[in-house]
């Protein structure tokens, strides 16, 4: 071992054992040696004798980076010498070069780098006949072979293959070089290919595997005759077929027939192709193992053949072509809806781009064929397995964490497109899409077993929601009236496993989606509503799900809510509960901030919508009577809760501050939401009850602006209150803006900068300047009046009522 092999072992070294200044003096060392002249034939000469592979590949790096970089300045000998060393290496002569071409992997890599690095600059105008002299020593064994399918592979990864961004002068060298190998060469290495496979498939099947894999490179762009021939092909599908020879070796072979298949030709010549190659023979061996290399190999085989057969129907408007084209489809789409649904499919393959293709073909056929009928069934059963999420991430899904959310997210993307394609479907076959659904819902009823079909359930729903979104109401009327026989059995039934999150949600966006289908025949109502206020919704265990059905529970009651009268005792005794936890003391901040839209007062909202409506009994005077009763028996211990708050307003900590101002908070947004329900007539003309149930909890409110003075988020909550107010009390609100005016004025100005307090100071300049108290108060005056002076003019103009300019607040400020 000399220095520069000791320096080399060192500057590799990742054990730690040498000392950090010694290996930079050695990489330092290395580096400088490399910058001499003649160091490409240092490593020359090196290269077949050392024992160390480090030491190999340190030569054929460098040796590599002066021809990548400094081959223009070496004068002709010294690229000579380089050329016939580089050669005599490869072709293994001698037996000299045994110790580089029996190195590891990466060591014969970086000999096959370096030879495509020769080519790139020499072929073929300086070294024309470097292929043929590679060729004529095929013939020395398996060393020499496995580097010239290196090279071949090395070339492909370096210059032709287009899977790589190349740029202007790697792409017209790549043109040169194949437009030379095809006039040259490309006869000799595909016969060497067949002679060395024929040679070596029971003696040595590694190799003949390395061959295949350079055969399929390069199938793409040398004349397919030359392979797809009576030689070639019987060849590659007896190596497929043949039950002896490894999964590996007749996966590789597998892989030659797709680049055959997926070769780029005239759609009249590619037809003629396809028929020939007879795919359906390999049909059967799809039926084994997914997860083997053979099955998926055989799986990008037939969908690959699946979309050329597609693709040439489309390109040629022949029906005779078309004929041809359907008839090729229906030998292999069996086996291939079997891979889409039981095989992990190469990401190249664009299911949905095939499936919909496939379908636009039977658009126009009507009515459908049987075979056709079943390819419908095949299509839903591989949307149904795709969109059904893997149990392994249940619990992540089920009570949301990291993977969960990103597995959700994943999923909501991906089945956007399978949704659309079903919709596709639903309209070239509306009969066999409903009872395919109509089938997956009834066997997720009848299922037993919580555990194993919770993604099975969840998927059915998701269908039956997902055709929803293009159905009309013609459509709930066709096939015998199929889909609402479905929402019938979808409402009465409670799956075992209806605790889980993700089927309880979709559940209940189904039901929303379908109910105005349904909203006029009343035998529904009694089981939406059900389905609403029991476990399944608003009294699901999962706070999440519960929110949820409150605003879809709202929708409902928005849609329905004068035939809801009869039910409204019902819903109030089923929703005590419920009212009473969304507004307890139990509330803090964080809760507010992570609630989001979804916060549970749409069940205040929805309780007003139904007890707001003037006719909630049959006469009037009980009308009014239980109105009033309702509304009362709301807003009273709502009032009552803010009050025993404020008795004690200065809180004793953080933690107690918190709690009371999110509880407050939630008290004023379930008012709001209860008051949306109520108009101006029947709270000013028809029951004035009603309305001085509001001024009396509007009084109780603004004392929240004298307890917490300085709160912006309570503050903002009764100013919402305060625009709600003027809406539904209109002009009989006056008496109470005073107040609320005093509390609000009093804040803005408390809260004003202290250039625009300076800039309000009265000064000698002008003695007859309102001071801002005097201000305030002259304020207060005018507002009782229900008009404003103007201070800017000389005259007083009427303003308008403060009711009216709350109105054109932005409403930013609302809830």
């Amino acid at each position: 071992m000399d220095d520069l092999e000791r320096a080399i072992l060192i500057s590799f070294d990742e054990s730690g054992k040498f000392d950090p200044v010694l290996k930079s003096q050695a990489i330092s060392y290395c580096q400088q040696l490399k910058e001499t002249p003649l160091i490409y034939s240092i490593c020359l000469e090196r290269l077949p004798f050392t024992e160390f592979d480090q030491v190999r590949f340190w030569c054929l790096q460098t040796l590599h980076e002066v021809i990548r970089l400094r081959y223009s300045t070496l004068n002709p000998d010294e690229k000579s010498f380089i050329r016939e060393s580089v050669i005599l290496m490869v072709t293994d002569d001698m037996n000299k070069w045994v110790r580089v071409l029996e190195s590891p992997a990466f060591i014969k890599n970086k000999v096959a780098q370096v030879f495509v690095t020769l080519i790139y600059f020499e072929y073929p105008s300086v070294w024309s006949n470097v292929f043929m002299d590679f060729l004529a020593h095929l013939n020395k064994g398996a060393r020499v072979i496995d580097i010239f399918c290196r090279v071949l592979n090395g070339l492909d990864d370096e210059l032709i293959s287009l899977d790589y961004p190349r740029n202007t002068e790697e792409t017209a060298a790549a043109g040169v070089i194949k437009d030379a190998m095809r006039q040259q060469c490309v006869s000799q290495i595909v016969r060497a290919w067949y002679d060395i496979i024929t040679l070596y498939r029971n003696s040595d099947q590694e190799l003949c595997i390395s061959v295949m894999d350079s055969m399929r490179r390069y199938i793409s762009w040398i004349d397919i005759g030359l392979i797809a021939n009576d030689a070639f092909v019987p060849l590659l599908f007896e190596l497929i077929l043949v039950d002896g020879p490894p999964e590996q070796l007749r996966g590789a072979a597998a892989s030659c027939v797709l680049a055959i298949v997926s070769k780029r030709m005239e759609p009249q010549s590619k037809l003629s192709l396809l028929r020939s190659l007879q795919i359906n023979r390999v049909c059967g061996l799809v039926a084994g193992d997914c997860d083997s290399e053979l099955v998926l190999k055989l799986a990008s085989l037939l969908t690959g053949y699946a979309c050329e057969a597609l693709d040439c129907s489309k390109r040629l408007d022949s029906e005779e072509v078309n004929q041809v084209s359907m008839e090729l489809l229906d030998e292999i789409l069996p086996s291939v809806f079997y891979v889409m649904k039981s095989c992990e499919l190469d990401s190249a393959f664009n299911i949905v781009q095939f499936l919909s293709g496939y379908v636009a073909t039977m658009k126009s056929l009507s009515p459908l064929k049987e075979k056709q009928v079943r390819h419908i069934s095949e299509i839903l059963e591989v949307i149904r397995v795709q969109i059904c999420y893997e149990p392994e991430y249940r619990d992540s899904l089920n009570i949301p964490d990291k993977i969960g959310r990103e597995e959700e997210d994943r999923m909501v993307e991906f089945r956007k497109d399978l949704f659309v394609l079903l919709r596709s479907v639903g309209r070239v076959a509306p009969e066999v899409t409903q009872s395919f659904i109509g089938n997956s819902l009834g066997t997720a009823v009848t299922s037993p077993s919580e555990d194993k079909n919770v993604e099975e359930i969840e998927a059915a729903v998701s269908l039956f929601y997902a055709l929803g979104e293009s159905i009309s109401d013609e459509g709930m009327k066709s096939g015998n009236g199929l889909l609402k026989e479905l929402l019938r059995m979808l409402l009465s039934t409670r799956f075992p496993c209806h605790s889980n999150r993700l089927v309880a949600l979709v559940y209940l966006e189904t039901v929303t989606r379908y109910m105005k289908f349904v909203q006029d025949d009343n035998d529904f109502i009694p089981l939406m509503l059900t389905a609403f206020l029991d476990e399944r919704g608003i009294h699901h265990p999962n706070l999440n799900v519960s929110r949820r059905a409150s605003y879809l529970f709202m929708r409902l009651v928005k849609l329905m809510k004068a035939k809801l009268v009869p039910y409204i005792e019902t819903i109030l005794q089923s929703l005590q509960d419920t009212v009473a936890q969304l507004t307890n003391l139990g509330w803090t901040l964080k809760d507010m901030k992570g609630s989001g839209s979804e916060d549970g007062s749409h069940i205040f909202e929805a309780i007003g919508l139904l007890i707001g409506m003037e006719d909630v009994s049959v006469t009037e005077d009980v009308a009014a009577k239980k109105q009033f009763e309702y509304l009362s028996s709301l807003l009273n211990p709502l009032c009552q809760q803010v009050e025993i708050l404020l008795l004690d307003g200065n809180a004793h900590s953080p933690q107690e501050s918190s709690a009371k101002i999110a509880t407050i908070q939630q008290i004023i947004m379930a008012m709001n939401a209860l008051s949306k329900g109520f108009s101006q007539h029947l709270v000013t003309v028809s029951r004035p009850a009603i309305g001085d149930l509001f001024k009396k909890t509007l009084d109780i409110l603004l004392q929240i602006l004298v307890a917490f003075p300085k709160i912006d988020v309570l503050r903002n909550k009764v100013t919402s209150f305060i625009h709600r107010m003027v809406e539904v009390l209109g002009e009989s609100v006056f008496p109470c803006l005073p107040k609320a005016l005093e509390q609000l004025l009093a804040e803005s100005e408390e809260h004003a900068p202290a250039n625009n307090e300076a800039a309000s100071q009265p000064t000698t300049t002008t003695p007859h300047r309102d001071t801002p108290a005097r201000l305030t108060t002259k304020r207060r005056s005018l507002y009782e009046q229900g008009r404003l002076t103007s201070t800017t003019q000389n005259t007083e103009t009427p303003a308008r009522p403060f009711y009216e300019c709350l109105r054109t607040t932005s409403r930013s400020q609302r809830l």
